[in-house]
């Protein structure tokens, strides 16, 4: 869920079947505040995003092994700040 607070002050508390948090508000910060929710991956994350993003672009240069036969398949997965996530269509690289 994403939440517009109106200031700092006050407390999250969340509970559910698999995690438990309380939070003050005020300990929030840009970088992840994760919460254990059991196997999977299966977690909570907390964070405060910034009230304006700065960076719309976003530039990476990656060395990628390529099979000696066959192809290779390779996929991009890219994630915002906010947690949104999408992913490439496999791309065939070939020697």
């Amino acid at each position: 869920i994403d939440l517009w607070l109106a200031g700092t002050g006050g407390r999250i508390s969340l509970n559910t079947k698999h995690a438990t948090a309380d939070v003050a508000v005020s300990d929030l910060g840009v970088a992840d505040m994760v919460v254990d929710a059991g196997g999977l991956d299966r977690k909570l994350t907390l964070q405060r995003l910034p009230a304006e993003f700065e960076t719309r672009h976003v530039s990476q240069s990656v060395r990628c092994p390529v099979k000696a036969g066959g192809d290779t398949r390779l996929y991009v997965r890219m994630q915002q700040i906010d947690g949104h996530r999408a992913w490439s269509s496999p791309i065939y690289m070939f020697r």
